[in-house]
Formats: structure tokens, sequence, C-alpha cells
């Protein structure tokens, strides 16, 4: 602007003007120019505005996938010290779609908002922290000295998933499995990098999720055909590729098995034998979980009329059911007739449902229920103390069993996770429902349930999940009473 009104005088000169007008040209030409810069100045200012939203997620406010990728082709065309590396991680949220589906979409932006800013709050300050996609975020720390580092970070954000998140009143949880890559020199590609640490997440995810890997230049990179899990599953029925491991149930006071839980497994040809976190919800997605559990119910009665045959008929076996099984009317025919075709008492069976069940309409819930126990089925409330727990669905729904979670034995050291748990059991039985305890690990584990008048148990200590076969030459070994001296095995681990 200085320049051009710097030209005013010359033009005035060269155009011969009269005085008058002559000086009236000069204050024209000057407004005019001020008109124009003021008109520049907040379009640069929104055009710099506009910018920045194109970086930055609306939801979270986090930066984007945008930004992320920029930021990480930049990192790795600067060079990086000797004994350095980059390190990029690809998280994945697990068992997400769940409150979605339960609470809606509403509850499920709080809750990513909520466990975002927990992740930005505990990452290094170098580090680049980014919403990918969805529940997908990606962080970006350019530059660490060790693997330990990278472990000690990858832990810290799985920390932040331990205590719950309150929306509307409902105490939430979720997992994260994380997918990492770490180089230094020669530096691939952004997107290079991205695959290396998204090929690592899905190994992560398919040892059951929850879980960490970091890539190895030996870690296969699975092919589009092995990562197309969802068209895979619609056909691993047909082909023969689900099976059925079976944990023990034990009486804690006796320690002897009284009971199965039947855990499906898929033996994938291609990433062998995954687990239920990894392909449950495909099947959901891609509406085969009906065909799945229907096979898994004739499986799980045909198994045990044949093992009651052996071992009388005291022994039950425990089937879970996810929601969008229960939602369909016909699995109530389903479970009926595989009883009866496998010649089974109908309280032979028991039927695992989690809280989530229970809040999703609750009036098709009640009548659900009330028509399975009608029947004589069993329902067990599966990790009953996380997740969506309230004490009204007890008040309201007839259960016969709470399955407590597994982190309610973590905390039994302490007064306060002593009382929690005495809490609950004596909270079961004043409702004249029994308690299973999960997640039995250490001899002590067995002591405190058996003094705090638990009934039943299970866990590694007593029992992993095992093949048909394994379960068969155990029990032929070691009859249903293989956990024998408590004490000595105590003893035996302390020295």
């Amino acid at each position: 602007m200085l320049v051009a009104a710097s030209m005013i005088p010359a033009l005035i000169f060269a155009l011969d003007l009269p005085p008058a007008i002559s000086l009236l040209v000069p204050l024209i030409a000057l407004s005019v120019l001020l008109a124009v810069h003021r008109r520049r100045r907040p379009a640069r200012a929104g055009s710099q505005a506009r910018d920045a939203l194109a970086f930055r997620d609306d939801l979270t406010g986090l930066p984007n996938r945008r930004f992320f990728f920029e930021e990480l082709h930049a990192c790795l065309n600067t060079p990086i010290p000797k004994g350095y590396f980059t390190a990029v991680f690809f998280l994945d949220l697990d068992k997400f779609k769940g409150i979605n589906d339960a609470l809606g979409h509403m509850a499920g932006d709080r809750f990513l908002i909520e466990i975002s800013s927990r992740i930005k709050n505990c990452v290094p300050p170098d580090a680049l922290f980014a919403r990918f996609a969805g529940d997908e975020f990606t962080l970006l720390v350019p530059s660490v000295r060790t693997r330990e580092e990278v472990v000690a970070i990858a832990q810290t954000i799985m920390t932040q998933f331990e205590t719950e998140v309150i929306v509307s009143g409902h105490r939430l949880w979720a997992n994260t499995s994380i997918g990492i890559a770490m180089v230094s020199s020669p530096r691939p590609s952004a997107s290079d990098l991205l695959s290396m640490a998204d090929a690592a997440l899905y190994h992560a995810k398919a040892q059951g999720r929850g879980k960490f890997i970091i890539f190895e230049p030996t870690l296969p990179i699975p092919s589009a055909k092995s990562m197309s899990l969802d068209a895979d599953i619609r056909t691993a029925v047909d082909r023969g590729e689900l099976v059925l491991h079976y944990q023990p149930i034990f009486s804690m006071e006796s320690l002897e098995i009284v009971g199965l839980e039947a855990l499906i497994r898929w033996e994938h040809p291609h990433l062998g034998l995954l687990r239920p976190d990894a392909f449950i919800h495909l099947a959901e997605e891609t509406g085969v979980i009906k065909t799945i559990g229907e096979w898994v119910i004739d499986t799980a009665t045909e198994r045990l009329s044949a093992w009651q045959s052996l071992y009388g008929e005291d022994l039950t076996m425990s089937v879970n059911l996810s929601a969008l099984q229960f939602k369909q009317r016909d699995i109530l025919s389903h479970i009926a007739g595989a009883t009866a075709r496998a010649g089974l008492r109908s309280g032979s069976l028991q039927l695992e449902i989690t809280e989530t069940v229970l809040i999703d309409d609750q009036d098709q819930t009640a009548s659900m229920l009330e028509e399975l126990r009608s029947l004589g089925f069993a329902i067990v409330i599966d990790d009953f103390g996380v997740g969506y727990s309230s004490l009204s669905y007890l008040r309201r729904f007839e259960i016969d069993a709470l399955k407590l979670d597994r982190s309610f034995l973590t905390g039994i050291a302490d007064k306060r996770g002593d009382a929690l748990i005495r809490g609950a059991i004596q909270l079961a039985h004043s409702l004249e429902a029994v308690v299973v305890a999960e997640g039995i690990e250490r001899p002590e584990h067995i002591e405190f349930l058996r003094e705090a008048a638990c009934d039943f148990g299970q866990g590694y200590l007593l029992g992993r999940p095992m093949t048909e076969r394994q379960l068969i030459e155990q029990v032929t070994h070691h009859g249903l009473s293989w956990v024998q001296d408590v004490k000595a095995q105590k003893a035996a681990r302390a020295a």
C-alpha cells in the first residue's frame, strides 16, 4: 500500500489536473487503498482460520488425519541422530461399538472426548496425538532411544482405560489395541510406516484385543485376503473352522468340577487360532452371528450330553449369548430344541449374558428372561461389576447367578477391595443367586473366596480353556477333582 501511495504525485503531474482537483486526488486514492486493505485483512485472517479448522477434528479438537500425515511426512524427511528412533502408534478402541449400540452415538461421542483427552495428557510433550478416523487414533513420537521407552508409553496409554468414564449416569469401559512401528535410518515413507503399525495392530486384535504389539520384520504383514475377516467369517461354519474350547468351573467348597464354560475359537487358515474378541463383532456386523450362535448351542449341548453319560447328570454347561443373539426371538425355540435333541434337562444349560443386554430395551429383556427361566434355563450375568453396572436391574430381573469380573480379585489385598467382593457375594446370596468368581490365578484367591463363601470359581490356576481332547485327558488322569492341596501349591510356588 505504501508503494502505491508514493506513486500518486507522479500520476497527478502526468495528467496535468487543475489545482482544485489535484488536492482531492491524494485523499480519494488513499481512501480507496485503505478500504481495499481493510477488506483483504479479514479475508486473509478468515483463510488462516479455515486452514486451521481443516487440520482439526471437530469432535475431540485433536489434530486430524490430514495433519497427522503431513507432520509424519515432514518428520521422516528430517534426519534423526544415530541411535534414535521414530515411533508411530496406531490405536483402535475395543468394545466401543457396544457403547454406541447400547446408549447411542451421543454417549459414544462423549466417551471419545473423555478418553482422547486422557491419552493426550499422558503422552510425551513432543508427541503428536491425532484422531485418525472413528474410534481410531494415531500417535507420533519423533524421537525415542530405546524399545523400553516405547513400551512404557504404550503401557501408560493402556492405563487410561482402567478407570470408567461416566456418561449420563452409566459407568462405561473400553479397551484399546495398539500397533507400534519403530524406525531409525533409512527412513520409510509415511504410508509404509503407518502400514507397519497397522499390521501390528491387526495382530494385536487377533490375539484377543486389549494388547499392544511392536512391528518386527519377522511379523507377517497380512495379505488382503487374510485381512478380510469379514468375508472369511461368513463361511467359517461351513468350512468347519470353528471349534469350542472348555474352561472348567469348580465348586469352591470341594474344588471339584461342576460345570464347563464353552468358549468359541476360530481356526483361521492364515492367522491361526483366533479368540472371540477378534471376530464376534464382525459376525454381528455381517449378520452371521445367528448361524454361529446356533452352532455353539448345538455343539455344546451335544458334547454335554456325552460327558454327562460319563461323569454324571449334575455336570452343567455355560454358553455365552451376545446382545444381538439375545434380541432374536427364535433363539428361545432353538435353545429348547437343541436341549431336547441332546436329551438334557434344561437346567443343565446355563446362559451367560452381559450387563449390556439388561439395559437395552428392558421390557423385551424382561419378557425374554421370564420365558427362558420358565423353561428351566439358568441365567448368569457375566462380567458383573464392570461396564454398565446398576443395582436397579437386579431388582427388576430374576437372575440365577452372578459371575464376578476378574478385576474384583485384583483388589483383595486392600481393605476396600476385600469389602467390595464380600459385599457382592452377600448381595447375590440375599437375592437367592449363586456367585462364580473369574480370574483365580493364585492359591490365596482360593483361600479368600472359600472364606468369603463364594460358591464357584474358574481361572488359570484351576484350569485353563482347553480342547475337548485335553479336557478328557485331564479328567481321565486326575478325575473331576484335580486341584488337590492348595497349601502345597502355595508352598511350592514360594519355594
